[in-house]
């Protein structure tokens, strides 16, 4: 293996089945993104997976930013890297920035999505464990759109600009004489999409929809490098997929995106039947995501109306909690949520607004 700060080259032995990252993570299974490994704008039980990992074992994934306007970031003088053009040129209709949904056989949404990853031993009702082992920012720009008629403010006449990314420095020039770390938030570069197949009698669904029966558009800062989400699996195989990669995000993303780049990640992806009953007796409630860090649970919940989805949120983290420290009564619990667990926005803008709760762990002592 001989390594510099900028590519790793990779010499296989007849002995050696696993190679190293640039965090020095080991992975078995590298999937690049091309138009044979990508989906655009959907997710579906229906499309079929590009490659297959053993359970517990961890895949590379290097996807791509959307590129239905890649000229746009080209002639703002940034390279744009060929596979990028080839995945528009072979799946996207001639557009501009002001379209809609141009890619895709679909045309339901505007992510582009690397997999699916069959996940060897998944069935319908186990857990998928997708422990997030490193993310890093692969190209020097990124990009952010204000679109009318969306986002947290409407009125807006809306625009693409091409943002500039410092790598060594892990910043974003955003000129104005403002410059933003990709950790500004606390956090760091995450995929805003990452799921599995959602049930089968859905059909097509849209990439915006975030949805707690397989994952999709969550857009949570919090799931970045370190943290763990586990998704509900609907199909044999569990079928993960990922994308949408934010080089830097806040609670809310209220102009309807991010800093939206190309993201390069490690994930060790496990099948979790022990996960199976995982809330009480009697309140299970199928299909909740959930996750954590080192320091924190966390609950999700997803629902147009955002006084919906804090109550669910509270309602799975109680739940959670007490599978967890069943010697604490639920209505104590709720009491240690209102003083100890910050409920989040998550985001405005996927149809489905996002609440999460972090609940800190260092309180059970």
């Amino acid at each position: 293996l001989f390594r510099n700060r900028d590519f790793i080259t990779v010499i296989a032995t007849e002995d050696s089945d696993s190679c190293l990252d640039e965090h020095d993570v080991i992975y078995t299974t590298f999937l690049e993104s091309s138009p044979s490994t990508t989906h655009w704008g959907h997710w579906s039980a229906a499309i079929p997976a590009v490659t297959k990992v053993h359970s517990g074992e961890v895949i590379r994934i290097k996807t791509i930013t959307a590129v239905n306007f890649w000229d746009h970031h080209e002639k703002a003088g940034f390279d744009v890297p060929e596979q990028m053009k080839s995945i528009h040129r072979a799946g996207c209709e001639p557009s501009t920035p002001a379209d809609k949904f141009p890619c895709g056989p679909s045309k339901l949404g505007p992510h582009l999505l690397t997999g699916p990853v069959h996940v060897e031993g998944a069935e319908v009702g186990d857990i998928l464990q997708v422990d997030i082992l490193a993310v890093s920012v692969w190209t020097n720009w990124g990009w952010n759109l204000v679109r009318p008629g969306w986002g947290a403010i409407e009125s807006f006449p809306g625009g693409l600009v091409t943002l500039g990314l410092d790598l060594e420095r892990q910043i974003a020039l955003l000129g104005s004489g403002v410059e933003i770390p990709f950790n500004v938030t606390g956090t760091g570069p995450f995929f805003g999409q990452m799921g599995v197949a959602p049930p089968p009698e859905l059909g097509n669904l849209s990439s915006v929809l975030p949805m707690s029966s397989f994952g999709g558009n969550i857009d949570n800062k919090v799931l970045g490098a370190g943290a763990t989400l586990y998704l509900p699996v609907n199909v044999p195989g569990a079928l993960f997929s990922t994308g949408d990669g934010h080089a830097v995000q806040a609670d809310g993303e209220v102009c309807v995106t991010a800093l939206e780049t190309s993201l390069d990640g490690s994930f060790r992806l496990t099948v979790r039947k022990d996960l199976r009953k995982w809330t009480p007796e009697g309140r299970q409630r199928a299909n909740q995501l959930r996750a954590e860090t080192a320091t924190h649970y966390i609950s999700m919940a997803f629902n147009a109306d955002l006084d919906v989805a804090e109550v669910e949120a509270l309602e799975d983290l109680l739940d959670w909690m007490q599978n967890e420290y069943p010697h604490i009564e639920r209505e104590h619990m709720y009491r240690i949520c209102s003083l100890a667990a910050d409920m989040h926005v998550t985001q405005v803008v996927n149809k489905n607004k996002g609440i999460h709760m972090l609940l800190p762990k260092s309180i059970f002592v």
